[in-house]
């Protein structure tokens, strides 16, 4: 009798963690839909007018090579402008490509002409029914857009892999589940930006017909500072078929940042986004921050 009663406690205790889970779950997705402002195009649109605005348009590749079963689902991109504001836009629906591990996600920011950032992006990953795992990673590549226009700005790849130590983690760390995890916990992402313009654009018109007698200039993003580690913008000639190809560079820049690294605190990506949008330069932040 009192091996049911503990494991009717135990069940009972453990239903109403997972309900409450859902609940906060569901509770955040809403707030981020009724934050984050939606794409600048849609499937079904006719016709469009720009005025004195611009449209950025850019393609993100996710992968996920410490769980590939769970390829990174995002759900919101945040664009910083020149005075300090945050643009937070959601992301439509990808798609997989390569068997399944690789998800290809097409976005457009409607926005006035000027210089901005894109910050960081955002996503998570439903284990089972219940929880769903969440997961950041910091972008920081600028762009500039002139009024009037259609600008393609590259491609983003990002790759969530084994961290090593002291580097920050996708995700947060979940102590005592009784299920699977999607591996944020245990990864970093690598970020590069190519440019794949004649490609990103033949799937830009394909799903938009809009586009199609539109003319589309090139802005390429550009990195913004030079602390930001583990990113570089690469030629298309150094991308794979599939975007997903995360050069021996990378490695060796990862490797020489580890070799030098100080006694300076530890802090984690959600840290480190939250200085940075308290509006603390990459400077001040690395004299902090390892």
């Amino acid at each position: 009798m009192c091996f049911v009663e503990q494991w009717f406690s135990w069940e009972a205790k453990f239903m109403f963690v997972r309900t409450m889970r859902f609940v906060c779950l569901f509770l955040s997705l809403l707030s981020v839909a009724s934050c984050a402002t939606s794409t600048a195009l849609f499937k079904r649109m006719e016709s469009i007018d720009l005025g004195e605005q611009s449209i950025a348009l850019l393609v993100i590749n996710t992968e996920n090579r410490v769980k590939p079963s769970y390829v990174p689902q995002l759900n919101t991109v945040r664009v910083k402008g020149e005075s300090g504001a945050i643009f937070t836009f959601s992301v439509p629906k990808g798609e997989t490509l390569s068997g399944g591990k690789v998800g290809q996600y097409l976005l457009s920011f409607r926005l006035p002409a000027g210089c901005y950032k894109i910050h960081s992006a955002r996503g998570q990953n439903w284990i089972n029914e219940a929880f769903a795992e969440d997961f950041v990673f910091p972008i920081n590549y600028s762009f500039e857009l002139k009024s009037g226009e259609f600008s393609y700005i590259g491609r983003i790849v990002a790759v969530n892999r084994e961290r090593q130590v002291n580097e920050d983690r996708a995700g947060e760390v979940v102590v005592g589940e009784a299920f699977d995890s999607a591996g944020f916990a245990e990864g970093t992402f690598d970020v590069q930006v190519s440019n794949r313009f004649k490609q990103d654009i033949k799937l830009f018109k394909d799903q938009y017909p809009v586009l199609s007698d539109k003319p589309i200039v090139t802005r390429m993003m550009s990195l913004d500072g030079p602390e930001i580690e583990n990113q570089a913008v690469k030629s298309q000639d150094n991308v794979s078929k599939n975007g997903v190809n995360i050069e021996e560079e990378t490695k060796a820049t990862r490797q020489k940042t580890q070799s030098g690294q100080n006694k300076k605190k530890t802090c984690s990506v959600r840290q480190v986004l939250g200085m940075s949008e308290l509006g603390l330069s990459q400077e001040q932040i690395s004299q902090v921050c390892d």
